[in-house]
């Protein structure tokens, strides 16, 4: 966890270094709205957008949502809203924010147990509050960007399982009870990398 800190820290240091050296141009920048879409998305089967309003000087208020398209028999969703304060006042800069995220999704997976194929469907719901870092910056000095943005959160969650009930142990090597933390603990993460445009 210590690793993971520095890492934070370390990111946060470096750049507010790079945007601090800004151009007359870069200082400029006074844009209000950004709307952006999560390419990395589509790897999930999943599409998700956001928007940014900067409320005033660095304050900015971000909302964001995923669909996870009904394929491979998983489906769901989730939303969030995030505070962000940008170091530079500008739309494009570094920025340190809070977030809180809530969101729902079902899934099912085929487990092997006593040389027998059993299919598992599981649901979850979880919330998750905490903070985050992160930059966004023009594309080649237009109004186009990228944004992204790192964090952790502590989660709030329920998981179900479906009419097999849960697994004794997964492929014999993992415990269902391991299983269930990962399910519950994979929302605590927010990484995320968007394109979109700023005005």
């Amino acid at each position: 966890m210590k690793k993971w800190g520095f890492l934070f820290l370390f990111l946060i240091m470096t750049n507010t270094q790079v945007f601090s050296q800004t151009t007359p141009e870069d200082t400029s920048d006074h844009k209000r709205h950004a709307v952006e879409w999560y390419p990395l998305g589509l790897l999930g089967f999943s599409l998700g957008f956001n928007y940014e309003y900067r409320i005033m000087g660095g304050h900015g208020l971000f909302l964001d949502g995923y669909y996870i398209l009904p394929l491979l028999k998983n489906k769901g969703y989730n939303a969030s809203i995030h505070y962000r304060y940008h170091f530079h006042k500008r739309m494009n800069s570094n920025f340190i924010g809070v977030f809180y995220r809530g969101g729902y999704m079902e899934s099912s997976f085929k487990n092997v147990e006593n040389r027998q194929t059993t299919t598992y469907d599981y649901s979850l719901k979880f919330n998750v509050a905490g903070v985050n870092y992160g930059w966004r910056a023009r594309l080649f000095k237009t109004r186009f960007n990228y944004d992204f943005r790192v964090g952790l959160g502590a989660p709030i969650s329920t998981l179900t399982w479906g009419e097999n009930g849960k697994p004794g142990s997964i492929g014999g090597v993992m415990s269902a009870s391991t299983l269930e933390k990962f399910i519950k603990y994979s929302s605590i993460v927010d990484l995320d990398f968007a394109v979109g445009y700023s005005f």
